[in-house]
């Protein structure tokens, strides 16, 4: 990247922080830059107070790398979860009821747990399908609404497992003793954020993961009260009513910051807290000027470049409304001091992470950019040939396009270039109930790198195993042992969906076993920019050969059996199983097993368009199963694609994108498809089975659960 490209984003890095604080910051204080259009939290009178609840807890619990200013790439881990493995490396003292009648009830205890949690899945599947037979006219609108008073099975159901699961933790407390006990006790506060019923200490703010979504008369759905979560109760004070002024105040004149060469040669990353090598390292990899076609892949063109063109380029940055909002957190109630004293553990290894405390909220972003001399004949040409092919721009990280027009845009933000007077206008988005994220800010904290044997290694691999190659659970008899095997998983391609296999795994193993058991996993999680650069460009050999020396790595770290936590790479997943001599949980087996398990024989496909397109996907299910597969139009195909790569692998949620979804599916039903399969980790995030006109499968949780109960069993 050109070291002018790297100015530029010095330049807006710095006037976005100064926007957000003025003066330089402390020597423990970052500024972290969101290198891409990130959406900010909805809010406001006619928004779910759960969903906004949820969206502070996406920015606020984070922990974000202390030597990388993306705002995005730094969000590596979780405070909860930090609290969470504090405890886990913590040993209870001795002093419990060690007899083999003590175990034998924990067993029976953990039999029932097992049967009642299959009685409830069967229960929610049979309330779901009542709900759509529902052909009172006067039926509540979402399942939301109409559970609690029609699925009465479905409560009692979820009532008994829940009663079943606080019956094995006192099982396991009797087992372990007073030490036990005042563990279990501290864990449950610091929970891991997936209590769906109970409110507990710590975790005391309702929120609801499902977005917010709308009627036919566009008045907003309240979430299922089943599906609402309880989580660490962060807060911004007066945001939805902050949000509901700025939209009452639309005619406002905008502020106005300039982002120029100049700007940038008198600007530096440490203005933000950093080196300038770690500013320089994070940014080089986003041009401020990226053109991308219309499948999501970046093009180059070779007329507009930002080492010669950019004297000649001045960016005006407009902001109707901004403020810098405080996260207040409440109360944890896990003094983890105080509990290592009672059991004598020893204190966990420490490491730094930075804890978000406030973040710049933007709402009416636009954009003027000028382009004089060379400057301008240069982009002129690159803009009409990338947009009348279909394709759109990024500036900091402010995505235009794509139509296919030179003059007419339809992308999040619309925009106009005047070609003789070589100026471009990105104009603001009309969003009534959000808000950008321009910026957070935090503090560097000391946080748990847990006493057993972790490494993390921040580019490739994260191992977090136990001393032993196995886990050990004693038996009734007191004399033999079980083993649960080692699981590696192949991960990053995204993140966010690498994040659900590692949260299902270990909820599906602590369901099963009960007490503080946890899954026995590998991650080896990639760098995904050089992976879609690889699928775009057709060089899928090369991507195959990567997930096969990612998976003897696993081998060598000690992995028993390997998980690819993605659909789309399974297209170059042969190769896995030869290069490290390890069985490979294949995601279309159990994925097809359950759907025909639930009688259907027609399934409609939704993924990227190479796994709706190529064959090792349908193939599988048609060959081995037996199964009718439909997928999507070449218009529809296209539309499931581009959200996939151009959105949500950005951690990017709009709601005409899930309408177009689910207009799609829509489609698939008229086809004849009987169920949906998400082909795609990622479009969980978009669609989901309350809204959805077909019954979905969603492969991610579906193979995660599959993968877990490999590891456990005998």
């Amino acid at each position: 990247m050109s070291e002018e490209n790297q100015l530029f984003w010095k330049a807006y890095a710095s006037t976005v922080k100064n926007i957000m604080v003025s003066g330089p910051v402390g020597d423990n204080t970052r500024v972290y830059i969101a290198a891409a259009n990130t959406a900010g939290i909805s809010g406001g009178k006619d928004i779910p107070a759960v969903c906004t609840n949820w969206g502070i807890y996406q920015y606020a619990d984070f922990l974000l790398d202390p030597t990388n200013p993306n705002f995005v790439a730094s969000k590596v881990s979780r405070y909860s979860e930090a609290l969470n493995m504090t405890l886990q490396t913590l040993t209870p003292g001795a002093g419990g009821d060690n007899s083999p009648d003590a175990w034998d009830r924990l067993n029976k205890a953990k039999e029932r747990l097992a049967i009642l949690r299959s009685e409830l899945d069967d229960a929610k599947k049979q309330a779901m399908q009542d709900f759509k037979d529902d052909d009172n006219p006067d039926k509540p609108k979402s399942f939301a609404q109409w559970a609690p008073l029609n699925a009465n099975a479905y409560l009692v159901a979820f009532q008994n497992w829940e009663a079943a699961a606080n019956e094995v933790q006192m099982k396991t407390n009797a087992i372990g003793g007073a030490g036990s006990a005042l563990l279990a006790e501290a864990m449950k506060s610091a929970a891991n954020g997936s209590n769906t019923l109970t409110e507990l200490k710590g975790y005391n703010m309702k929120s609801s993961i499902q977005s917010v979504t709308y009627d036919a008369a566009g008045k907003p759905i309240l979430p299922d009260p089943l599906e609402i979560q309880y989580v660490p109760q962060y807060s911004i004070s007066g945001y939805a009513a902050m949000l509901d002024g700025w939209v009452g105040f639309s005619n406002k004149k905008p502020d106005e910051f300039g982002i120029s060469l100049s700007t940038g040669q008198q600007s530096s990353f440490k203005e933000i807290g950093f080196t300038e090598a770690q500013g320089n390292a994070s940014f080089s990899r986003f041009p401020v000027f990226d053109f991308y076609a219309s499948g999501g892949g970046r093009v180059e063109h070779s007329n507009f470049n930002m080492s010669s063109n950019a004297k000649d380029v001045k960016v005006s940055l407009k902001i109707q409304h901004y403020k810098t909002v405080p996260f207040e957190p409440g109360s944890w109630n896990v003094d983890v001091k105080s509990l290592m004293a009672k059991l004598g553990a020893k204190p966990p290894a420490m490491f730094q992470k930075v804890r978000p405390t406030q973040m710049l909220i933007a709402q009416g972003v636009s954009m003027e950019i000028n382009f004089s001399g060379d400057a301008k004949t240069a982009f002129d040409q690159d803009y009409k040939k990338t947009v009348q092919g279909g394709g759109g721009i990024s500036v900091f990280g402010f995505r235009i396009g794509a139509s296919g027009s030179s003059s007419e845009e339809n992308g999040s933000h619309g925009n106009t270039w005047d070609s003789s007077a070589g100026v471009l206008t990105i104009n603001a988005e009309n969003s009534r109930a959000s808000a950008n994220v321009l910026a957070v800010m935090g503090e560097i904290a000391l946080i748990t790198r847990g006493s057993k044997e972790y490494a993390l290694h921040l580019k490739f691999l994260l191992i977090n195993i136990a001393q032993e190659p196995r886990v050990k659970t004693r038996s009734p008899n007191n004399s033999t042992t079980s083993t649960m095997k080692t699981l590696g998983l192949i991960g990053g391609m995204s993140w966010e969906s690498t994040t659900t296999y590692y949260q299902e795994i270990n909820r599906r193993v602590r369901e099963i076993q009960g007490g503080l058991h946890s899954a026995q996993c590998i991650v080896f999680s990639f760098d995904f920019a050089n992976i879609e650069a690889l699928q775009h460009a057709g060089k899928w050999d090369e991507a195959g050969e990567m997930l096969n020396d990612a998976a003897a790595k696993l081998k060598l770290a000690g992995a028993d059996a390997l998980v690819l936590c993605t659909n789309t790479m399974h297209y170059v997943s042969h190769g896995i199983e030869p290069a490290s001599q390890l069985p490979l949980i294949h995601i279309v087996d159990p994925t097809a097993e359950a759907i025909i398990k639930a009688g259907y024989k027609s399934v409609g496909l939704l993924g990227t368009r190479f796994t709706m397109e190529k064959d090792f996907y349908k193939k599988r299910l048609v060959e081995n199963f037996g199964l009718k597969v439909i997928v999507p139009g070449d218009s529809d195909r296209d539309t499931v694609h581009n959200v996939i790569y151009q959105e949500l692998c950005n951690g990017i949620i709009q709601e005409n994108s899930r309408e177009d979804y689910h207009s799609v599916i829509r489609r698939l039903k008229a086809e004849g498809a009987e169920c949906l399969i998400m082909g795609c980790t990622e479009i969980g995030l978009l669609v989901d089975e309350a809204g959805s006109e077909l019954p979905i499968f969603d492969t991610a949780k579906i193979h995660a659960i599959a993968a877990a109960d490999w590891a456990m069993k005998d």
